[in-house]
């Protein structure tokens, strides 16, 4: 499994704000080959089949709470610029004929958490933003090869089935709902062959 979650402090203007984040991805894959080497009428005969079968799902989630200075005012915890000032320069080089303050991420970040340990900071919902999506990967093969004085004989078969799914929320009417939707294919392919010194032949 690979993750990366990250944590982003946020002030608007309007609003203080903090986001815990995440886009997982969970990978599994296993498989299996086998062979045999029995005689088939006097002559060597060498058999294999084996399977295969992978997933990957990917998501995006997160958990944000916010408050407004008016609200962080109620509980007693009045809330300023200059609480998170950063008196560090202007950083480019465009004049724009006036000076502002840049806010400090750390700053913003050490009130956020006290605010939300605090009660403060209130759930804002996020169902916009998640997504979940997966592929799974099934297949099989077999193939056989016969030893002949003049050549071989190879006959093989291979089948897959892959399926496709996502979730994710929409509107149903009034109400935000999550919906599914998936998609699954399944294709095979079949050979054999004849082989010689001097000539061969194909057919699939």
């Amino acid at each position: 499994m690979a993750a990366t979650t990250r944590k982003r402090p946020r002030y608007t203007g309007t609003t203080i704000s903090t986001t815990d984040a995440g886009d997982p991805t969970f990978a599994y894959t296993a498989k299996f080959d086998i062979g045999r080497d029995p005689d088939m009428m006097g002559s060597p005969l060498r058999v294999k089949f084996g399977g295969l079968f992978s997933s990957r799902t990917k998501k995006h989630e997160e958990k944000l709470y916010g408050a407004t200075p008016a609200q962080i005012t109620v509980f007693g915890r009045p809330f300023t610029f200059d609480q998170i000032r950063n008196f560090k320069p202007y950083q480019a080089e465009l004049a724009l004929g006036y000076t502002f303050n840049y806010f400090s991420k750390d700053a913003v970040d050490r009130i956020a958490n006290e605010y939300l340990k605090a009660g403060i900071l209130t759930r804002i919902d996020t169902n916009a933003n998640y997504f979940r999506v997966q592929e799974e990967i099934l297949s099989g093969y077999a193939m056989g090869t016969w030893d002949q004085d003049w050549g071989n004989m190879v006959v093989g078969m291979r089948v897959e089935r892959r399926k496709n799914s996502g979730s994710a929320f929409g509107g149903v009417g009034a109400a935000n709902t999550l919906l599914s939707a998936s998609t699954a294919t399944l294709n095979g392919t079949y050979s054999r062959a004849a082989t010689s010194p001097s000539a061969s032949t194909t057919k699939t």
